[in-house]
């Protein structure tokens, strides 16, 4: 796997991968989405796929920005092309505070699971 988002604990604190996937930094805060309840709302689930019960998880990787913009993206897993679409369609328009480091801003690497479930999605 090329990625990693770790809570190591109170005494060693927070890391997550650096922009370049080559470092592990130390964090202050992690990114955290803003605007995800919206998005996520928006976000279509298939209605073939709804019909054939095909449900799962689509995990994304999102590199985000030091100024809290979705720069780059990933699918890691998914149940179906088509679910991964729906994500993808979406995944720029998240916000989000950025990740902090020593006092700055920075640009983190971020794993977010999107649920699709056939029996309680409109």
């Amino acid at each position: 796997m090329r990625f990693l988002l770790i809570k190591i604990g109170i005494l060693l604190g927070t890391y997550c991968l650096n922009a370049q996937e080559k470092n592990l930094i130390k964090i202050d805060r992690e990114a955290f989405p803003v605007n995800m309840d919206i998005i996520v709302k928006k976000i279509k689930y298939p209605s073939k796929l709804k019909k054939q019960k095909i449900e799962g998880k689509v995990i994304a990787k999102v590199l985000v920005n030091n100024e809290g913009k979705v720069q780059q993206h990933e699918i890691l897993q998914s149940p179906h092309l088509k679910l991964s679409k729906s994500v993808i369609n979406k995944l720029n328009r998240l916000k989000f505070i950025p990740a902090e480091a020593d006092g700055k801003k920075v640009a983190c690497w971020v794993v977010i699971p999107f649920v699709f479930v056939h029996n309680l999605s409109k």
